[in-house]
C-alpha cells in the first residue's frame, strides 16, 4: 500500500475543500547484480575474486502504484516513482575498513536532466548507472542496494475564499 498524505489548509482567509485520499496498488522492488567488468561473469553471494579484478554493480529498481485525492475541486493524482538507486559496502581489508558509499544511478531524461521513473534500470540509457568498484586490497566486501522512492504530489485541492 503506498503511503501518501493530505493536509488541510485552513486558516481565517481560505478554507480547504475535504478530500478524501485514494491508495491505488502498491509494493516496491530492487534486483541488484554484480558481474566482472572484463568478463561480464556473475559474482555471487560468497565468491572469491582476485585483488584487482574491477566490478560492475547493477540494479533495477521500481515503485507500483498511485495516489489520488477525490472529492468536489480535488484533481490529483500520481505515480510513486524511483527517485535513485544507491550503494553502499562494507569492507573489512588489508587497505581500508569501514562502510563506504560506493555511488548513486539516477534517472534522466532526453536532455540529460535527472527524472524519476517507474522503473529505474542501470542497464538502460536512461539511467546514470551502472556504478562502478575495484577490489583493490585483499579482504570482504559487502555491497548493499537501495532506492529512494518518490511519493506522488496529491496536495492540490480548489481554494474557495471564504465571504
Amino acid at each position: 500500500m503506498p503511503r501518501c498524505s493530505c493536509f488541510d489548509c485552513v486558516d481565517t482567509r481560505r478554507a480547504c475543500q475535504a478530500c478524501s485520499l485514494v491508495p491505488q496498488g502498491g509494493g516496491q522492488s530492487i534486483s541488484p547484480s554484480i558481474t566482472i567488468e572484463s568478463t561480464g561473469a556473475p559474482v555471487s553471494d560468497g565468491a572469491m575474486v582476485p585483488v584487482g579484478t574491477s566490478l560492475r554493480l547493477d540494479a533495477i529498481a521500481s515503485a507500483d502504484g498511485s495516489c489520488s485525492l477525490v472529492g468536489e475541486g480535488c484533481n490529483s493524482e500520481g505515480l510513486r516513482t524511483v527517485n535513485h538507486i544507491n550503494i553502499q559496502s562494507d569492507i573489512s581489508s588489508t587497505g581500508l575498513n569501514g562502510h563506504y558509499v560506493e555511488g548513486y544511478i539516477f534517472g534522466w531524461d532526453e536532455n540529460h536532466t535527472t527524472k524519476s521513473y517507474q522503473i529505474l534500470d542501470s542497464h538502460n540509457s536512461n539511467s546514470t548507472g551502472p556504478v562502478h568498484s575495484t577490489l583493490f586490497s585483499p579482504g570482504t566486501y559487502q555491497f548493499h542496494f537501495g532506492r529512494r522512492l518518490i511519493r506522488p504530489p496529491v496536495r492540490s485541492c480548489l481554494i474557495r475564499l471564504k465571504q
